[in-house]
């Protein structure tokens, strides 16, 4: 989806009119994905709350781009830092019928931080239910992650404008996310592990299952993500 979605991108920008601006250096962009799966700030920020994620949320109105007054109700969460020094967000969007995870990332539009964001909310956000992967530039106001779940959630098409310059920020500060650990018993793993495998080796990290018990809790320590799967009462 990710080739024909930047090919699609590229075409866009073609049409698009540029305004006229000085030189500007690379900028990075963001990255999302369109979860088919309703959503509201209060039970957001509950399990934000009890995943222990709360002390790096703000609730607010975030504007996108200096040349837009557009801004949308959102929640974010600090996901690591650009090598030049600004944060790099996660952004939630809740809807009744589609939520939107959408990620600042790097000049490449890496979707490293989006996977590792997608682990961090899975207890909340269910990967299965991902519908749609864009990317755009951030001089692209608004974004077209944005855009999309617009399009889905309100029934509005947004009309998205190409500017010459972007913010500043380029380079993700590494380590990415590479790895990820998954627990489960038999019954979960034979459910939805191999689901869970292939969406995430497909954007290039690697997936390796713990069991489940002491052992694994014990090895997941070596993890920065780890999925959980199970209810309450699974061993």
């Amino acid at each position: 989806m990710g080739g024909v979605v930047r090919v699609a991108l590229a075409l866009i920008l073609i049409l698009l009119p540029v305004s006229l601006s000085p030189a500007c250096p690379p900028n990075a962009g963001y990255v999302g994905a369109i979860y088919k799966q309703g959503s509201d700030l209060d039970s957001l920020m509950e399990f934000l709350r009890v995943s222990g994620i709360s002390s790096s949320m703000e609730v607010g109105s975030f504007n996108f781009s200096p040349y837009s007054d557009l801004s949308y109700p959102s929640i974010y969460i600090n996901l690591g830092s650009y090598e030049e020094g600004g944060s790099v967000k996660a952004y939630i969007f809740p809807g009744s019928s589609y939520t939107l995870l959408m990620v600042e990332t790097d000049t490449d539009l890496s979707e490293a931080p989006l996977i590792y964001a997608e682990s961090l909310l899975s207890g909340y956000l269910n990967p299965e239910l991902i519908v749609n992967v864009s990317a755009s530039p951030n001089n692209w106001v608004p974004p077209v992650p944005l855009a999309e779940w617009s399009k889905l959630e309100k029934g509005e098409e947004l009309s998205i404008s190409v500017y010459k310059c972007g913010f500043i920020y380029s380079r993700l500060r590494k380590p990415q996310i590479e790895r990820v650990g998954v627990i489960a018993n038999d019954i979960d793993y034979s459910l939805s592990f191999n689901v869970i495998r292939e969406a995430f080796e497909r954007r290039g990290v690697e997936v390796d299952y713990l069991g489940s018990g002491t052992r694994a809790l014990i090895n997941a320590q070596k993890y920065r993500a780890v999925i959980i799967l199970g209810g309450p009462k699974a061993p």
